[in-house]
């Protein structure tokens, strides 16, 4: 919780103290990620794109920034997994989505839009890419360009880590791929609004404006992965909360796309 806000909350932290709950009151976080003015040239049809988990997503509305968790299946469709609040919350029809390469400020191709979303306490939603660019293709596979020998990890399975100080990380559009540990398990963020969410997974690795909805990960070997869920947010490498992949799954009634089930792009 910030610590400005310690305040209006008296009354639930006042509730909850039987329970004997871990509060952490922490300072507002000064970490200030740059904000390049995007371009949106939309589908150039000599480029052929590749989408990784990881990758950038553009709204083309809210000009917000967020990152492909991963992909997924259902009803004979074929869904990126992100979250909710990177869509347009003041507008009932569907938010359009734009990929946005890292190191890149050139939104091209159309992933598509979001069309269905769980809602409170959840933050998770599924953007449709039924109409996705023809060049666009999709690959189910981690983004590590960073890495000069492990450019692209692969996604075995989709396994929940269960352990206390257990290593975890995530890649996504701002600070690419982080790792951390986890400091807990099933946290509740409280917004300013009053609105809660619950259920989280609380680690320390880094993440900022932009890593919203990104893969996390375990590491099963230098260039394998098991999908462990997607990132909510976070302040800097205080604190970083992910929505376990259960929940997603439980929720959203998608089945993920894992490296082993595909040898191509999609």
């Amino acid at each position: 919780m910030l610590d400005e806000d310690k305040i209006k909350n008296r009354k639930f932290i006042n509730a909850i103290t039987p329970y004997g709950p871990k509060i952490e009151i922490i300072q507002k976080n000064k970490v200030i990620s740059s904000q390049p003015e995007i371009d949106m040239s939309e589908d150039d049809p000599t480029i052929k794109n590749m989408l990784l988990c990881g990758d950038g997503l553009f709204n083309k509305f809210t000009k917000k920034r967020c990152s492909v968790g991963f992909f997924a299946r259902a009803k004979n469709k074929t869904y990126v997994v992100t979250d909710e609040h990177c869509r347009d919350r003041t507008k009932r029809e569907p938010s359009k989505f734009l990929q946005l390469a890292w190191n890149s400020t050139s939104a091209a191709a159309v992933v598509g839009s979001m069309l269905t979303f769980v809602g409170k306490p959840y933050d998770f939603g599924l953007i449709d890419t039924s109409n996705k660019s023809l060049t666009l293709k999709l690959l189910p596979s981690v983004r590590n360009t960073d890495s000069k020998k492990f450019r692209e990890l692969n996604i075995e399975n989709a396994i929940l880590v269960s352990t206390h100080g257990a290593h975890l990380c995530k890649s996504g559009y701002t600070t690419h791929v982080t790792c951390g540990l986890i400091r807990a398990f099933s946290a509740i963020y409280m917004a300013r609004s009053r609105v809660y969410f619950i259920d989280f997974i609380l680690t320390n690795m880094l993440s900022i404006h932009g890593d919203s909805g990104g893969t996390t990960f375990r590491y099963s070997d230098l260039n394998s992965v098991i999908l462990n869920g997607i990132l909510y947010g976070g302040l800097g490498n205080f604190a970083t909360l992910i929505s376990p992949i259960d929940k997603i799954l439980e929720y959203t009634g998608v089945e993920p796309i894992t490296t082993n089930s595909t040898n191509s792009a999609i």
